[in-house]
């Protein structure tokens, strides 16, 4: 038979925890590792150029650094919630 009353793990959503956060750094540290390992390799056997592909990655290194900086910054004029999807969606296309 169904119950009348909702459990309470489906009245109340959870709080956000360790976890949570955790596997987000996780898929960060996956992403980054195949950024740093497979990608210069690829663009040399497109290139053969290592000085033009220090210079790329040192421009997606400082254009990395002043986007991350700039989070807390939008954060001002943008919700929350829609920082954090904006993120994430970001973060599935890339």
């Amino acid at each position: 038979m169904f119950e009348r009353r909702l459990p309470e793990w489906l009245r109340h959503a959870l709080a956000p925890s360790v976890q949570g956060f955790a596997t987000l750094a996780a898929f960060e540290a996956v992403a980054r590792g195949i950024l740093i390992s497979v990608f210069p390799v690829a663009m040399y056997d497109a290139l053969q150029d290592a000085a033009l592909i220090g210079s790329i990655y040192l421009m997606i290194g400082i254009i990395s650094l002043l986007t991350g900086l700039l989070v807390p910054f939008l954060n001002r004029w943008i919700l929350r919630r829609w920082t954090y999807s904006i993120g994430a969606t970001g973060f599935i296309v890339g």
